[in-house]
């Protein structure tokens, strides 16, 4: 009786390493449930940029001005009959506008001389 039973242990231990270390065995489990729980996230943000992307569709095909609003903030089209104008300020600008604004003490400031001609 007692080889049944070191025989059945050894078995045991033989399938319990088996499990542990081959393939398909816990760690691949392991790694397939956490491969498994990334790709439900990426799902469900493609799920979620699917209906945004439905939502467009229907503004789309139901206003008539909405083409042309998209095709404004998207693509920086412009009508026909319109001037694009862009204002860029300038870096150099901006910095001396705000240092002038944070001295607590004017200056006196004096035009340079004029060059004689």
């Amino acid at each position: 009786m007692k080889t049944v039973y070191v025989v059945l242990g050894t078995v045991i231990f033989l399938l319990l390493i088996r499990l542990l270390s081959s393939d398909g065995g816990i760690s691949d489990y392991l790694s397939l449930q956490k491969k498994l729980g990334t790709l439900e996230d990426k799902v469900q943000q493609l799920e979620s940029r699917n209906a945004d992307l439905k939502k467009e569709v229907y503004v789309l095909q139901s206003q008539k001005n909405s083409v042309e609003t998209i095709a404004r903030q998207k693509l920086g089209m412009i009508g026909k009959d319109e001037a694009f104008v862009k204002v860029i300020e300038l870096q150099s600008e901006a910095k001396n506008t705000a240092d002038v604004s944070h001295k607590s003490s004017p200056e006196k400031i004096t035009p340079a001389p004029e060059k004689a001609k």
